[in-house]
């Protein structure tokens, strides 16, 4: 499953995280989510075919790397369920 299917699951699953959705003609995907009153945004980079999670609160203009990158779309989708459900 590729990551624009995967963050469009996370977004059906978890209405509450207020998800936004973005694609880019690359084929990149961002998914704009909040936790817990924190907003965080999962990345895919297709040049890199790298998964990515981070706090976006005081992030910087430009990309930077993420916090916590991933393998596949499935472990970051795992790692937003885990982070959901702690409340």
């Amino acid at each position: 499953m590729n990551a624009v299917e995967v963050f469009k699951r996370i977004a059906v699953q978890f209405p509450e995280a207020n998800p936004k959705l973005t694609e880019f003609p690359s084929g990149a995907a961002m998914l704009d989510i909040t936790i817990r009153e924190v907003r965080y945004c999962a990345e895919y980079l297709p040049s890199f075919n790298a998964y990515g999670l981070s706090k976006t609160e005081g992030a910087t203009p430009f990309w930077e790397g993420v916090e916590e990158s991933f393998k596949s779309a499935e472990q970051l989708e795992a790692k937003v369920r885990e982070m959901m459900k702690i409340r």
